[in-house]
């Protein structure tokens, strides 16, 4: 959608004549404020009660006393404090600090620090190094070509510095797919407010919500069948249908076992049972509270739809948040 291939791109080099030295100036707004959007919204979500109590990275560092040097402090409440409002303040003050020249390098260097931090203490993936190169986009866009001066067979002519005018039919809609882009990414990770209890639990509304590394969630499912004609009820192995990461899975998010027991009722169909009802016994535990029912174990899931309003046959979570000496021993929810 928008021009990132008129130089240093094999386009430009295929199609010389779409080269140039210059893009619109939206299209480097756009990027920035989506990845400004991505830190104000992550540090928002810690804006929550059991983050601001230092769970679940209470649980997670005591299962780091073990790193040189560091482990003995990262066991200490201190520690749990500094990571939690730390990295609060961090995600929230980042991207203005990034936006002003004089703290940019400064900024950049904090977030270096952050981003090599998670990546040694939590195992998520790619995103440190996705997030450093992402924030790059604050410097000012002539830094590559700079860099590039130090290699001269890659630097670039500055041959195309002409402004080009646009006409107002252009200009009124380009704006109107950036407004309509940022509201898109603004209204994403709140939608989860237009849902009942807490998201963490539920999990509605928690995708594209950019609540990263905020909850332990441990669960277990056990799936059963009954055949209403028979009236018999028997449970159901789901070694056979899903690795050990999905069986780890799947009783955390509870649209998972949405769709895995429509799955297994039409595997039970090809069996010979029509009218076959599909139940979940799926118990869990929220950043170490005690475990109780995430799904109503009463409900036929097979009869239920999947569909983007509230689904009442999740309950909802009434187990308080225990106190640090009454928390079971720490375990960590994967990415």
């Amino acid at each position: 959608i928008m021009p990132a291939h008129r130089s240093c791109s094999f386009d430009s080099w295929l199609r010389p004549g779409i080269r140039s030295d210059t893009v619109p100036a939206w299209c480097l707004w756009l990027l920035r404020a989506q990845v400004g959007l991505v830190y104000f919204f992550a540090g928002f979500a810690k804006c929550s009660e059991d983050w601001l109590a230092g769970e679940p990275l209470r649980q997670w560092l005591a299962n780091r006393g073990d790193y040189p040097l560091v482990g003995p402090w990262l066991e200490t409440e201190s520690a749990v404090f500094f990571f939690s409002y730390g990295g609060l303040l961090f995600d929230l003050l980042i991207a203005p600090a990034l936006l002003w020249s004089r703290s940019r390098p400064y900024a950049f260097a904090a977030c270096c620090a952050f981003h090599i931090m998670n990546k040694i203490l939590f195992n998520i993936g790619i995103f440190p190094l996705l997030a450093i190169s992402a924030t790059l986009i604050f410097f000012p866009p002539d830094w590559p070509r700079k860099v590039c001066l130090f290699f001269q067979p890659l630097a670039i002519s500055a041959r195309d510095r002409t402004v080009r005018s646009v006409s107002h039919g252009w200009r009124k809609l380009t704006l109107a797919f950036f407004v309509t882009y940022l509201a898109i990414q603004v209204f994403l990770p709140l939608r989860h407010f237009l849902y009942p209890g807490n998201v963490h639990w539920t999990e509605e509304g928690h995708r594209y919500a950019w609540h990263m590394k905020l909850r332990q969630k441990r669960a277990t499912a056990e799936f059963y069948a009954t055949d209403p004609v028979t009236g018999e009820t028997w449970w159901v192995d789901d070694r056979p249908y899903l690795s050990s990461t999905q069986r780890d899975r799947v009783g955390r998010w509870p649209d998972m076992c949405l769709q895995f027991a429509h799955f297994l009722a039409e595997e039970q169909r090809k069996q010979g049972h029509e009218n076959i009802e599909i139940r979940v016994e799926c118990k869990a535990s929220l950043n170490g509270r005690k475990p109780e029912y995430l799904i109503d174990p009463d409900v036929d899931l097979a009869k239920e739809k999947r569909s983007l309003w509230h689904a009442d046959w999740i309950r909802p979570l009434t187990h308080p948040l225990l106190l640090r000496e009454e928390s079971p021993d720490p375990g960590e929810d994967r990415p």
